[in-house]
C-alpha cells in the first residue's frame, strides 16, 4: 500500500445496487470500504452514511460499468 492510500479521502463513493429487491449501497473507493469494515458491513446503511455525511464525508453515487457486450 503506497502513501496516497492511506491519506484520508473526505469522498465516500458508493453504487446502488438491487438485493432480493431491496436496494444496497456497495461501497466503491477504500475509504468506503473501510467505513463499511467499521460498521462489520458488506454493504452502507442509510444510517452509516447520515453519520459519514456528519462526519464531513461527501456521497459520491456512481453507476455501475456494463460489459461491452450489454452497452
Amino acid at each position: 500500500m503506497d502513501n496516497t492510500e492511506t491519506q484520508l479521502n473526505p469522498v465516500l463513493r458508493i453504487r446502488i445496487a438491487d438485493q432480493y429487491g431491496k436496494p444496497v449501497a456497495i461501497p466503491v473507493n477504500q475509504q468506503a470500504k473501510w467505513l463499511a469494515e467499521i460498521a462489520q458491513t458488506k454493504t452502507l446503511t442509510p444510517h452509516a452514511l447520515n453519520v459519514a455525511k456528519r462526519m464531513g464525508f461527501t456521497v459520491e453515487y456512481t453507476q455501475p460499468v456494463l460489459p461491452e457486450e450489454f452497452a
